[in-house]
C-alpha cells in the first residue's frame, strides 16, 4: 500500500501522531487537473461498460419454420357449420396431422385458404395424437379462437397462440380448425385446398383421415430454454436477508472498481515522476 511519505515536497504537511487515510486528497494540488484529466476518459469507458454489462440480457431466439407443407391443390375441403334438414346444427372439423421436427414452444401456424361465405370466429387447436388411430387424444394441449374480422377469403389464416404448446420432435401432433355451433347458417364455411400428402394427412370430424390427401400448413417453433420460475429469486419466501447477487450488479461493481484501479495506478505513475 502506497502513502503520501514518498514526497519529500517542502509544500508537505508535517506529520501528525496518528495515522492519515490515504486519498486523493494527500496529492499535491499540482497534480489534481493532470490526474483528472488523464483519469476522466478511462473512468468514463470503464463505467460505460459496466452499466452495459448490468443491464445487458441474452437475446430470445426468434421462432422458426418448423413444418411446411405446400400441395398443389387437386380440390376442396370444407371447414363448416350449417343447418342441415332436420333444423340440427352441423359443424364439421377439420385439420392435419404433423410430426415436429423440433422441440420448443409452438408459437403459430399459418394456413392458406381459398374463400370462405359467412364470416364468423374460428377456433383452432392443437392436440397430441393417438398413436394406434391417428386421431386427437385427450384435451387440446393448445387453443386460439380467431375473430371472424381478422379472416380474409382467400389469404392466409396466421394462428399466433397466446399459450403455445410444448412440442417433442419426432412426435406427432394434430391441429384442427372448428366453427362454434353457435355460428351455424346455411352457409358458415371455409375452403381449403386439398392436395397430394404421403405424410401429413388430413382429418376430418375426428372420424375420418384421408390417407392421400392433406391441406398446406406451416409451422413455426420457438427452441429458446424456457426460464424455470423456481430458481427466480422473486419467487422465493422472504426471510429478510437478501443472499442473491445479480449478475448486472457484479458487473457494475467489477466496473467501479476497475475504474478505482485505474485512479491508483495513474496516480502512482505521477507521484514517481515527480
Amino acid at each position: 500500500m502506497w502513502s503520501s511519505s514518498a514526497s519529500t515536497s517542502s509544500n508537505a504537511e508535517p506529520r501528525s501522531g496518528r495515522h492519515r487515510s490515504v486519498g486523493f486528497e494527500c496529492l499535491p494540488s499540482r497534480l489534481d487537473v493532470n490526474v483528472e484529466k488523464k483519469f476522466a476518459p478511462l473512468a468514463a469507458l470503464a463505467i460505460t461498460f459496466a452499466l452495459v454489462c448490468a443491464g445487458a440480457s441474452p437475446a430470445l431466439a426468434a421462432p422458426v419454420v418448423d413444418q411446411t407443407q405446400t400441395l398443389t391443390a387437386a380440390g376442396e375441403a370444407a371447414v363448416s357449420c350449417f343447418i342441415d334438414m332436420s333444423s340440427d346444427p352441423q359443424c364439421q372439423e377439420l385439420g392435419s396431422t404433423f410430426t415436429a421436427g423440433i422441440s420448443g414452444r409452438l408459437t403459430s401456424i399459418d394456413v392458406p385458404t381459398i374463400r370462405y361465405t359467412t364470416p364468423a370466429d374460428l377456433t383452432v387447436k392443437v392436440w397430441n395424437v393417438d398413436a394406434v388411430t391417428g386421431f386427437p387424444t385427450g384435451s387440446a394441449i393448445a387453443t386460439q379462437v380467431i375473430p371472424a374480422a381478422s379472416l380474409v377469403s382467400g389469404g392466409t389464416i396466421s394462428v399466433a397462440f397466446s399459450t403455445p404448446a410444448t412440442v417433442v420432435a419426432g412426435t406427432g401432433y394434430v391441429f384442427t380448425l372448428e366453427f362454434p355451433l353457435s355460428s351455424a347458417s346455411s352457409s358458415t364455411g371455409m375452403l381449403l385446398a386439398l392436395g397430394f400428402s404421403p405424410a401429413d394427412k388430413r382429418l376430418a370430424r375426428f372420424s375420418s383421415i384421408d390417407p392421400d390427401y392433406g391441406i398446406s400448413f406451416t409451422t413455426f417453433v420457438d427452441d429458446a430454454p424456457v426460464k424455470d420460475a423456481s430458481s427466480d429469486s422473486s419467487s422465493l419466501a422472504d426471510t429478510g436477508t437478501n443472499t442473491s447477487v445479480k449478475a448486472g450488479s457484479i458487473a457494475l461493481g467489477a466496473g467501479l472498481l476497475m475504474a478505482g484501479a485505474l485512479a491508483v495506478t495513474v496516480t502512482r505513475r505521477r507521484l514517481a515522476r515527480s
